[in-house]
């Protein structure tokens, strides 16, 4: 995820060895080469989109997007009401 107005960038931690965020700060440079990547793919969630997107972009919807839908949807571990 990038944050412009902080010029930071997240990768999220399901793409990542140590399963932790990493955020990076992002120079003016680097800050222009994103804007511009996000014009030239405005329909991506990539911003360096390779050959095998449709792949990636199937990787980063099942891990990514669905994360938060699965962690919502996980039993509880025997602290319900009915317990």
């Amino acid at each position: 995820m990038y944050d412009a107005d902080n010029n930071k960038l997240t990768i999220a931690k399901e793409f990542t060895k140590l399963n932790r965020n990493n955020v990076i700060s992002i120079c003016a440079s680097a800050k222009r080469i994103l804007e511009e990547q996000t014009k030239r793919y405005p329909d991506s969630d990539f911003y360096f989109p390779g050959r095998n997107y449709e792949k990636q972009q199937k990787v980063y919807n099942a891990k990514v997007k669905a994360a938060p839908l699965k962690r919502a949807l996980k039993p509880t571990m025997g602290f319900g009401l009915n317990q």
